[in-house]
């Protein structure tokens, strides 16, 4: 199992990209490092999918040690239902974007990551917690913010300890009682500033004048 000693799982292997590489096991993951050990009825409802559409995803992850059964919850209600739990702290991805190794599997990966992000954002739009009128709500009730700016070594790595900083805020919420459920995203990442060159339109191209014949 390519688990560091750092307590991170490390996505490597063909297998491994391809058992995380759906909208359905990036939620699975998220439902995990949120609520820790949880039954499939528990995250299936946490996500809001079928608990059949999720056994063959869960089955997958504990074969690759991306998950582990620990254990099982009883109820007088119907039989005991295993508990499931990842089985490192944080999930990271593996490529060499100078290389070019792994790197359309991770680019692939992050964007499903995204796409949950903007499922999260949706459902609480619809459900109303987000509401845009800064005059109807507290100033520091959410926030979205949008960066760029040239960084030095030294501003990036100050970046990188405040996003270290709060995922630790987030992860000592796991499996709390209380309090309302957030969804919290840090990414940071080096940005192409390559030019594009535009094509003139139609009212540009006749607004400007004709060029001079070459003499032959």
């Amino acid at each position: 199992m390519p688990l560091a000693k750092d307590g991170v799982f490390l996505i490597s292997r063909p297998a491994e990209w391809t058992a995380v590489s759906s909208a359905t096991a990036i939620d699975i993951l998220t439902a995990l490092q949120h609520r820790g050990a949880s039954s499939v009825a528990d995250i299936a409802d946490a996500i809001g999918r079928r608990p059949t559409a999720l056994y063959h995803h869960l089955a997958r992850f504990e074969k690759l040690g991306l998950v582990t059964a620990v254990g099982q919850s009883r109820s007088a209600s119907g039989p005991p239902k295993v508990l499931y739990e990842l089985s490192a702290n944080q999930v990271s991805a593996d490529f060499d974007a100078k290389t070019g190794r792994n790197v359309a599997q991770a680019k692939r990966l992050f964007v499903l990551a995204l796409r949950a992000m903007e499922r999260l954002l949706a459902r609480s739009f619809d459900a109303r917690l987000i509401d845009l009128d800064p005059d109807r709500r507290p100033v520091d009730d959410w926030t979205v913010t949008v960066h760029r700016g040239r960084l030095d070594e030294a501003a990036i790595a100050e970046i990188r300890e405040l996003a270290h900083q709060i995922n630790a805020i987030v992860a000592r919420s796991r499996n709390a009682r209380v309090g309302r459920h957030w969804a919290v995203m840090t990414m940071s990442v080096p940005v192409a500033e390559k030019e594009t060159s535009r094509k003139p339109s139609r009212r540009q191209a006749r607004a400007q004048p004709p060029r001079a014949r070459k003499q032959e």
